[in-house]
């Protein structure tokens, strides 16, 4: 044994080498040393440990001092929590995995702030999962209800009236000589036989004509006429007796044993090019299509004249 020496010293963690120096009256020693913390131990006294990791207890790697940095998209204190998709829903949406967004129950959409509605729902909305609140006009427990029938199919035809009963019901007010559910069936008036006196019935649609017998006038031919003394001549005629009987001559528009018929001038169709026939007393007139005039709609107006193109 040439010689022993015991020291004791504090030293830093680090690179750095310490470097000392022994004498005695028979050798000298040169020595160096320094302190570095084993894999995963950090800080002065290597007593921090972390050791990086991406699994599900965590998601981090460590820095030169020990401390954890999270991974992209994770958070907490042991980087465990992932960051959802941003604008995910705190209530009603989560993640397993970071810019994710996985709805809760009730919940859709790409952020889960949309409600699914009641299964079955046809007009409505919801404010919550599993409601079912209804549009204007709509009711019942599925929004399948039409309240406001009326308005969106328009069910009743020939002008017939129709009124809301609730519920998707509805009931027609039919006019003079229709019914059925929607007034779609015609009333034949002749059926009932309004014409007396041996007078021959024509149904006009909404009502009926009777042409009379000689002798016989009015709206069902029930008034007896032999002579002028009766006023047998209506709209405007004027009667003239003759041997037998009478004789009347009709005012311009009508015709007819007694002036009862009034002619409908628009039965010749004298409106062209797709005009529409009104008729009037003693004439008619028409309502012309785009691009025609005239009294029959049978002028093309010259839809040149005032020079619509341009730019040559």
């Amino acid at each position: 044994l040439i010689a022993r020496v015991a020291v004791q010293r504090s030293a830093e963690v680090g690179k750095d080498w310490y470097t000392f120096k022994h004498d005695t009256p028979y050798s000298e020693i040169n020595y160096s040393y320094r302190i570095i913390c084993g894999k995963n131990y950090y800080g002065a006294g290597c007593s921090e440990f972390c050791r990086p990791r991406d699994d599900q207890f965590g998601h981090y790697k460590c820095s030169v001092n020990g401390t954890k940095i999270c991974l992209d998209g994770w958070s907490g204190d042991m980087c465990e929590e992932a960051m959802c998709l941003p604008g995910c829903h705190p209530d009603h949406g989560y993640c397993d995995n970071p810019n994710e967004c996985r709805c809760r129950l009730g919940w859709q959409g790409t952020f889960c702030d949309a409600c699914i509605n009641y299964p079955g729902c046809q007009h409505g909305s919801c404010s919550k999962p599993w409601q079912c609140n209804c549009e204007e006009g709509w009711g019942g427990l599925f929004c399948n209800q039409d309240l406001n029938y009326c308005t969106h199919h328009k069910p009743c035809k020939n002008a017939g009236t129709c009124t809301n009963t609730g519920e998707g019901s509805y009931t027609c007010t039919c006019p003079p000589g229709f019914s059925g559910t929607n007034c779609e069936i015609e009333y034949d008036d002749c059926e009932r036989r309004p014409c007396l006196n041996g007078g021959s019935c024509k149904d006009i649609g909404i009502g009926y004509r009777c042409q009379c017998e000689s002798g016989f006038y009015g709206k069902s031919c029930e008034h007896e006429a032999d002579s002028c003394k009766t006023n047998p001549c209506i709209n405007g005629g004027s009667c003239t007796e003759d041997e037998a009987s009478y004789t009347c001559q009709c005012d311009a528009g009508y015709t007819g044993l007694n002036c009862e018929i009034e002619i409908n001038e628009c039965d010749q169709h004298p409106c062209k090019n797709g005009g529409r026939c009104i008729d009037q007393r003693n004439g008619f007139r028409c309502v012309c299509s785009t691009g025609f005039e005239g009294p029959t709609c049978s002028d093309n107006i010259n839809d040149c004249v005032h020079d619509p193109c341009q730019n040559g």
